[in-house]
């Protein structure tokens, strides 16, 4: 069979979950990469997904339970997971059925939130936010042009 015959390449799409349905394995070959939505909703519809170990991906995918995840630049090891899952019912199905539990668990709207809050929280500690009562300081100077003085 060749490629063209199992493989589509349909780019940018909006129905997501039209094309999730039609597909048995995702595969998700990034060097680089953020969130990797698809490796959460590829298995929230029962679909197993072979991922390059980067960025975010460890932890979204628990290798060999829930996805397969393989190091990033090796075509040909992206190309045997690929096979082995669409070969193989045995490793497909536990994947499947596990990467849609995970997800279902681990990835909700509370999760989602309290992820995002939590980003915040780090980012901008409480001992960085500045009280109502604080003058806006510019260059040493608050608005009036006077240079507060702790008392």
């Amino acid at each position: 069979m060749a490629l063209e015959e199992a493989v589509r390449f349909p780019g940018q799409q909006s129905n997501v979950a039209h094309w999730l349905a039609l597909t048995d394995v995702n595969v998700l070959p990034s060097l680089h990469e953020g969130l990797r939505l698809l490796a959460i909703e590829s298995p929230a519809v029962g679909h197993p997904v072979v991922a390059t170990a980067v960025d975010s991906t460890p932890e979204i995918v628990i290798d060999g339970n829930t996805e397969l995840t393989i190091p990033p630049s090796d075509p040909g090891l992206l190309a045997e997971a690929v096979r082995d899952l669409l070969h193989n019912p045995d490793l497909r199905c536990p994947l499947s059925q596990a990467g849609r539990k995970w997800v279902l668990e681990n990835f909700t709207q509370e999760w989602q939130s309290r992820q995002t809050k939590e980003f915040y929280f780090r980012a901008f500690p409480p001992h960085c936010h500045r009280s109502c009562s604080s003058p806006t300081v510019h260059n040493g100077h608050d608005s009036a042009g006077n240079i507060p003085v702790a008392r």
